[in-house]
């Protein structure tokens, strides 16, 4: 199974890892986070439609602060814990699409409407899910960089929500900014996202 990791500073020839992680992450365990990170743009989607303070939006918001804290370089190598996550995030999107969908128009971005074939497969990853996707190198660095930013905002979220203490703002950016990643955004766009993370 192939790879490409390229979320630290050890990445392999300072490009990314092709084979496995100079840190030993396996080819599987990256393309799990892949398919996390996918999930967690697909439930962003429909979250976008929930009122801030509502139980839907603090229900996505708490899920994708720990589930992109799950990602963080090497955080979480445990492909049952982050299949497991993947299934949670499902479900939750798929809650979230069945009071949220009629509300939004046109088709639907990947990450909204991918639903894994006979499971939680890391070698049948969605061809939009890796950081590689998409024509334009620079809405495609763009797009990480935003990713990446988030991640540490998540990071700094979960811990404090471990010790007793959330914010709807940063629910509503973390929701904002993963839907965006989701969509096919111009460069200007995710540059003003990039700047407010």
């Amino acid at each position: 199974m192939e790879m490409f990791c390229y979320q630290c500073q050890e990445a392999a020839g300072n490009t990314g890892c092709m084979k496995v992680g100079v840190c030993g992450k396996k080819p599987e365990t990256a393309a799990l986070q892949d398919m996390l990170i996918h999930t967690v743009k697909g439930i962003s989607v429909f979250a976008e439609r929930t009122v801030e303070g509502a139980d839907d939006f603090h229900r996505a918001g708490e899920f994708i602060t720990g589930a992109m804290f799950m990602t963080i370089t090497n955080g979480n190598f445990d492909d049952a814990r982050l299949k497991e996550a993947i299934e949670r995030g499902l479900a939750l999107r798929g809650e979230l699409a069945a009071r949220y969908g009629d509300e939004i128009e046109g088709d639907l971005p990947g990450a909204a409407a991918w639903t894994p074939e006979g499971g939680i497969d890391p070698s049948k990853t969605p061809g939009d899910a890796s950081v590689r996707s998409g024509d334009s190198e620079d809405v495609r660095s763009l797009r990480e960089l935003l990713v990446y930013g988030i991640k540490g905002i998540c990071a700094y979220a979960h811990h404090a929500k471990v010790l007793g203490y959330e914010d709807d703002g940063i629910y509503s950016f973390v929701i904002k900014g993963m839907a965006a990643a989701a969509k096919d955004l111009g460069a200007d766009e995710l540059t003003g996202l990039v700047l407010e993370a």
